[in-house]
């Protein structure tokens, strides 16, 4: 601790101008384009609180009523605020933030605060590292200012009064900084910003000049707090935040979509979010959940699992994908909400002799496909049953096949023993070559043996030696209760062939070779 307070301070703070239309509009860029106003329900007659610069040429600004707006813009576009997608906004912002530096403060709405003190990257340079920030941000559809300097409230200022995504240095408290600095990015009130317009003080530099004791002598306290702000006397520790590992991305639609190709697009929109989120988390998507609503108050969740965690857009929108062509609505969806649980990457090095697949994502995309055409009871792998009933197995869901597998004794192994490629040694006696399914046959029984057998497909004969009965039996404790009568028999002028009966039936399980 004592290390870092002899590092000269230094703050940086990325600032979001119009961020509730900026959280609104993630999803939909080319709305910048059109004359469109955010309305607050919340706040007395539902005034307008933001508005997009086509509307703002028109007349359209914050403060006016939606009649008032409406006068002023033709074809203005009114929506209502959305604080759930502010929510989201905030935690791009501070996840943004976190990757950069690990002390980060959430200031306000749009307004993140971080303490550079051990970032070698904004020290060794500053601007630099400033626009790989805000690049960031403008992946993931947030437009930001940064600013820097040696307090929390001069970085906030400096951030103000950046032009573009240019970042402000903002050093000391005097100089060329204070000099451009508008006197309204200080955060003074209405009331005292008129005061000082009346002045004539249009920027911090001159109103630094005119010294604190004047100042607090005509503005009060106010004044000196905000002549402290200027000259970096003011000072106050951070709210340290560590941002939630949450990450989804949801938009509620204006109309609501019937056709499978929009709400793809929607949901692509989303998924690209939502990756570079996880991608500056240095985390990846284990699983994705779609959450979609219908106009009919429905609603439908499916949970998606990614074969193993990864980054692959087109893998994972795969999933999305297939199981969207298999879903039947009930109604238009009027609200999508799409959520990755983070995992760590999976790294991979491929051995000489190994099996696992180098692709899995490909792998689980075409069973995706299969189950869709066939139903998921019908595709697995085939487990053998813990039960002496012949071909007695079950389908476990379909996995790739991994590289470790083979080292933990499956198949493609080598024979410990020296054997041969199916490890059971020579192979010895005769080997039964087995129909399935059995076929039907017609056995006349004498003296409690076989004595002539006919199948229509192997023909008929009589038998001229036997070896049996096995019986074999399961089960009996339930209503899975099963019981089988086995034997050999040697057809005169066919062959050997195993034949059984179950449930009062005869079949042909196999020929012998």
């Amino acid at each position: 601790m004592g290390e870092v307070e002899r590092v000269a301070a230094l703050y940086g703070v990325i600032w979001l101008p119009d961020f509730c239309l900026q959280s609104m509009l993630r999803h939909e860029p080319e709305m910048w384009r059109r004359p469109l106003a955010v309305v607050d329900p919340e706040e007395g007659e539902g005034r307008v609180i933001s508005v997009t610069q086509p509307a703002w040429r028109a007349g359209a600004g914050p403060g006016q009523t939606p009649t008032q707006a409406l006068a002023r813009c033709e074809g203005l576009l009114i929506r209502a605020r959305q604080r759930d997608q502010e929510g989201v906004a905030r935690e791009v912002l501070l996840g943004c933030a976190y990757a950069a530096c690990a002390f980060v403060e959430d200031t306000a709405d749009g307004v993140c605060t971080m303490d550079l003190r051990v970032s070698e990257a904004f020290r060794r340079d500053a601007p630099g590292a400033a626009r790989g920030l805000l690049d960031r941000l403008g992946g993931m559809g947030l437009r930001g200012r940064f600013g820097l300097g040696p307090t929390a409230e001069l970085a906030l200022c400096a951030a103000r009064a950046a032009k573009g995504s240019c970042p402000v240095v903002g050093a000391g408290g005097a100089g060329d900084f204070l000099a451009t600095l508008p006197v309204g990015a200080l955060g003074a009130d209405p009331a005292m910003a008129e005061i000082l317009a009346g002045w004539g003080i249009r920027t911090a530099g001159e109103f630094v000049a005119l010294g604190r004791e004047a100042l607090a002598e005509r503005l009060g306290a106010a004044g000196a707090r905000l002549w402290d702000r200027a000259t970096g006397r003011e000072h106050r520790p951070l709210r340290l935040v560590r941002p939630r590992e949450e990450f989804s991305e949801s938009c509620a639609l204006e109309f609501e979509l019937e056709e499978l190709e929009p709400l793809q697009f929607r949901l692509r929109r989303l998924l690209e979010q939502v990756i570079r989120r996880l991608e500056a988390s240095h985390r990846a998507a284990g699983s994705l959940r779609l959450e979609l609503g219908f106009s009919d108050g429905a609603c439908h969740r499916a949970d998606l699992p990614a074969p193993e965690p990864t980054l692959h857009e087109g893998a994972l929108f795969g999933l999305l994908q297939n199981h969207l062509e298999r879903l039947r609505a009930p109604a238009g969806v009027v609200a999508v909400r799409l959520s990755a649980e983070p995992a760590r990457a999976v790294g991979r090095q491929m051995g000489l002799f190994d099996s696992g697949l180098r692709e899995p994502d490909r792998f689980a995309e075409t069973v995706a496909r299969i189950v869709g055409w066939i139903g998921p009871q019908r595709i697995g792998y085939a487990v053998l049953g813990d039960s002496h009933r012949p071909d007695d197995f079950a389908l476990d869901p379909p996995r790739p096949p991994r590289a470790e597998d083979a080292h933990a004794g499956g198949m493609g192994t080598c024979p410990p023993d020296g054997g041969d490629a199916m490890g059971c040694g020579a192979v010895a006696g005769l080997v039964l070559r087995r129909f399935r399914p059995p076929r039907a046959a017609e056995v006349r029984i004498g003296q409690g043996r076989p004595i002539f057998v006919r199948a229509d497909a192997q023909g008929a004969g009589r038998v001229r030696d036997v070896r049996g009965p096995w019986r074999l039996s399961g089960r009996w404790w339930d209503c899975g209760a099963w019981e089988r009568e086995e034997w050999d028999v040697d057809v005169e002028g066919v062959g050997l062939w195993r034949i059984f009966r179950e449930r009062g039936s005869w079949f042909v399980d196999g020929v012998y070779d």
